[in-house]
Formats: C-alpha cells, structure tokens, sequence
C-alpha cells in the first residue's frame, strides 16, 4: 500500500523528465550521443562512486569534471562493486534501520535525471547535481550517529567533523582565487 501511494508522484516525476528532455533536446542542450550506453552506464557508476567520495573527502573539485573516454575497466568495476555492495547492506539493514535504505534510495533514485545516461553536455558530472541527492546520504549519516555515537560524545564528534571539513573548504577555496 505504501508502494501503491507514491505511483501518482512517480507518473507525475516521468512525465517531468519527459517534458524536460523534449525541450532540451529542442533548444539543442542535449548533447549528441557520441558515447554508447554502456559508456554512459560505465560513466554514472563511477560518478556516483565520485559523490560520494567527494562529499566526504571534498577535495580536487572542480567546475567541470570532463566526460573521459577510457574509464579503467577496473574502476567501472569498483565502483558497480561499491554500489551493489552498499545497496544490499541498505536493504539488509532496511528491518532494524529503515532510514539507512531510504536515505540509499534517495541518493540513487534522485541522481538518475543527471547521472548521464541522457548526456546534456560534455560533462561527466556536476558537483551542483549532487545537492538534492546528497539529503538521503545526509538522512543515513545523521540518524546512524545519532544511533551509534554516545550522547556524550556527539558534540565532540560534530565539532571535529566541522574542524576537518573546515579545514578542508579553506584548502579548496584557492581553486577559485
């Protein structure tokens, strides 16, 4: 039933992507279709890898990250291995700790209209793409502290978490110098 409730919002989010897709595809954003599907799908695994990493690592971004060629068979690799992986643990944790496969499910479910298997450019990803999907990781990381640190210690670990990130972010700024 709760499945049932949501295929309005999914008829209604297809019909979006539908609409956005004909009129980029109209005004000449979509770019030509030089790379097939399974360079594309080798590309959206590996760049939802990258997020992630660079959502907790946030280091070497950049404004635009280009679409590459010759992805490494081994790292297409890793990264459907990281991305099988951690979507059986969410699901497997789904009983004890439903936010984990709901936070998961948010990150990789919002990320399909960007990830790049319709290319809108030369691209490979876009760190703005990444803001409203990153809430579901946001979900998981929060409500498992919240679970797995001691009351005691959570604002010990916030304030070194914000330190590092800090830290981090000052590094980065001299990219846009």
């Amino acid at each position: 039933r709760a499945v049932l409730e949501k295929v309005p919002l999914l008829l209604l989010s297809a019909a979006s992507s539908i609409v956005t897709f004909v009129a980029q595809q109209r005004w000449g954003v979509i770019a030509p279709m030089e790379f097939g599907v399974g360079a594309r799908a080798a590309n959206a695994a590996v760049s939802y890898v990258l997020y992630l990493e660079k959502t907790f690592w946030p280091t070497r971004l950049a404004a635009f990250y280009p679409l590459r060629r010759d992805l490494p068979s081994w790292e297409v690799a890793v990264a459907a291995a990281v991305l099988l992986a951690v979507s059986a643990g969410a699901l497997l944790a789904a009983r004890r700790r439903p936010w984990i496969p709901i936070g998961w499910l948010w990150f990789l479910g919002t990320l399909v209209p960007v990830i790049g298997i319709v290319q809108l450019g030369a691209q490979a990803m876009a760190d703005r793409y990444s803001y409203l999907p990153l809430v579901g990781v946001f979900v998981v990381v929060a409500w498992g502290g919240n679970a797995l640190v001691r009351p005691t210690w959570r604002a010990r670990v916030a304030a070194v978490s914000v330190a590092a990130l800090s830290a981090l972010t000052w590094v980065q700024i001299g990219t846009w110098a």
